[in-house]
């Protein structure tokens, strides 16, 4: 089931009230190669940080 932005940004809210940290962007556009091209390596960095050296 997609709740679309709505969904998103309320599971965001969940998990910042829970003391998670999160690092939210939103995105016009959709699920294609156009818009995950551009945002797939910032989340990546945002999870995983930046290999050291």
């Amino acid at each position: 089931m997609n709740e679309g932005p709505k969904g998103g940004r309320s599971l965001r809210d969940i998990l910042r009230l829970k003391g998670y940290p999160v690092d939210w962007r939103q995105y016009t556009g959709g699920h294609d190669d156009f818009v995950w091209r551009g945002a797939l390596a910032g989340g990546m960095l945002a999870l995983f940080g930046r290999a050291p050296g």
